[in-house]
């Protein structure tokens, strides 16, 4: 790897990555009443993955969740004050198959503070409970705890294109050559690649896949060289997922 690609793959911090405007094209918004954006709910053009947001009145990020409706699905559904400042967030996710899921509920203040979270999933369900009527004789239930499940890891992968022209990038999972996606980054943007849900641990993608670059377009009678690079480290999105990024560069 040449001195200038080392130092540029250093440079990219995951502060700085987005997902370009471009990949979420289907949205819902809700208003406040002065008609400034209180709440998104965004979706890809094929209504597979997308992000929840919640705005202050200033216009401040106050809330933000994973959408999905692949691999299970992930939800969030909003409340609001009569001034369309958002008032409460519940958002579910849960695997496609399983008996493994999750809630959290958010509660807000009027100017957009957060107030108090709860929490539930299914290794949080209570036991049964002995059952005792006055003057007859009951039974004893002996008590039933619910039998813990592995908690759900979801390892993400974003692709950025470094590249002067769109670049296909696709992911082909090892074993299975049917299970491949390929996605049209253009330059400058970010996209979603995929996830892959574990149970009790995230992995290392490349065990699971491979993954390539190739440019759509070239100029006639030449070719160009283009190298997909891991990003160093991770972005830890919630104690349960975390992103890696893939970059497309010109070699």
């Amino acid at each position: 790897m040449s001195k200038p690609l080392f130092i540029l793959l250093l440079s990219i911090t995951l502060a700085s990555l987005h997902i370009s405007a471009q990949e979420y094209q289907v949205c819902v918004y809700h208003y406040f009443n002065n008609k400034k954006v209180s709440t998104s709910q965004c979706f890809d053009k094929d209504k597979r993955w997308g992000k929840a947001l919640a705005y202050d009145k200033t216009g401040k990020i106050i809330y933000e969740k994973e959408l999905r409706r692949v691999a299970g699905n992930s939800s969030v559904d909003f409340t609001y004050y009569p001034d369309g400042a958002v008032s409460r967030a519940q958002w579910h996710s849960a695997p496609d198959a399983g008996i493994q899921w999750y809630n959290s509920t958010t509660y807000f203040s009027k100017d957009g503070t957060i107030e108090k979270v709860e929490e539930n999933s299914y290794d949080m369900t209570p036991g049964l409970k002995e059952l005792k009527v006055p003057g007859e004789y009951t039974p004893q239930i002996k008590k039933q705890e619910a039998a813990r499940c592995g908690a759900i890891y979801s390892t993400e992968f974003y692709f950025i294109n470094k590249y002067k022209y769109p670049v296909n990038i696709t992911a082909t999972r090892k074993g299975n050559a049917a299970d491949i996606k390929t996605v049209t980054v253009n330059p400058g943007d970010t996209a979603i690649g995929g996830s892959f849900i574990m149970t009790e641990q995230f992995v290392e993608l490349s065990d699971y896949y491979t993954f390539s670059a190739i440019p759509t377009k070239t100029r006639k009678g030449r070719s160009y060289s283009i190298v997909l690079c891991k990003v160093p480290g991770f972005e830890t999105i919630s104690k349960a997922t975390r992103r890696y990024h893939y970059v497309a560069l010109d070699m």
